[in-house]
């Protein structure tokens, strides 16, 4: 004969499988909703690039209209020509992979700048040069009591 007890523990057993098959069922639809979306993502992406691909294909080949764009340089590699900067003073330009560089002003002086020298027409009286606007040079050595300009 079976005791009560027993019988409340057969109960409770049934119970527990119970509730873990009830868990293995809602585990087993999670993992399929899982791969039903894993399926469908794949899916759109394999889509996605095969249309990608024959466009790609199709514009290699010359379906679809292409716009080409010839290049002609403006000058050729190596070249120097001379220029003026907008302050008007005298340079030069480079051509760079086919495009003239910017003008180059060389300075030989800072703008401006005064130095002594001797007027040699007058004895040995000193005078001043004064450095021109572009720095390329000096003016002729004056008497520094002349007006001078630059």
């Amino acid at each position: 004969m079976v005791s009560p007890t027993d019988n409340l523990n057969r109960i409770k057993k049934l119970e527990k499988k119970e509730d873990k098959d009830e868990d293995k069922v809602v585990n087993d639809e999670y993992r399929l909703r899982q791969i039903v979306r894993l399926t469908m993502f794949i899916t759109s992406a394999v889509v996605l690039f095969i249309m990608f691909g024959v466009f790609v294909y199709r514009n290699d080949f010359g379906i679809l209209p292409r716009k080409i764009v010839k290049y002609t340089p403006q000058c050729q590699l190596g070249s120097i020509q001379k220029c003026n900067t907008s302050s008007g003073c005298e340079g030069t330009q480079k051509c760079i992979t086919g495009e003239w560089s910017g003008c180059i002003v060389k300075q030989t002086c800072e703008p401006g700048t005064v130095q002594p020298c001797s007027i040699h027409n007058y004895g040995c009286i000193n005078g001043i040069s004064i450095c021109n606007s572009c720095g390329t040079g000096f003016s002729e050595c004056a008497s520094p009591n002349t007006n001078t300009t630059q």
